[in-house]
């Protein structure tokens, strides 16, 4: 009791494109890659993050809540993170396949991933936030 929790997730529906200036480098496959993360899937929605806050307050005292920028300096670390998270989830994907149409759904995620990765190493980032909530336990008797 009287403990506190931060919770930091990453917004995958709050994800833009953001170019190096001067770049004329295509964003059609990340934007491609983007769009699809974004879209509710079967037993995936990531509308959660944004009401993390509110889902805390359900049980613990709300301290902060709010989101952060991904500073500019870790845009590219953060952007690679992402295409190794979908190689991960692709992998899981055709792992667990139980149709010929789950194994393109897969496919096509890694396809736009590796394009995305092109693009990415020649001046496209993608750019991202972070919903921070941080909360305590209430202490014995006291809401």
């Amino acid at each position: 009791p009287g403990g506190y929790l931060q919770w930091s997730e990453q917004d995958p529906t709050a994800n833009k494109i953001i170019r190096a200036p001067g770049s004329m480098v295509s964003t059609e496959a990340t934007q491609e890659l983007l769009s699809s993360l974004s879209k509710p899937q079967e037993n995936i929605n990531f509308k959660w993050v944004s009401q993390l806050g509110s889902r805390l307050a359900q049980n613990l005292v709300l301290m902060r809540f709010d989101r952060q920028e991904i500073i500019k300096e870790y845009q590219t670390f953060w952007s690679i993170s992402v295409l190794q998270g979908c190689e991960e989830f692709s992998s899981n994907m055709r792992r667990k396949a139980k149709s010929d149409e789950d194994l393109d759904k897969a496919a096509k995620l890694q396809d736009a991933a590796d394009r995305a990765s092109a693009e990415l190493l020649n001046g496209v980032g993608i750019h991202q936030e972070l919903v921070v909530a941080v909360v305590q336990k209430p202490l014995a008797g006291i809401v």
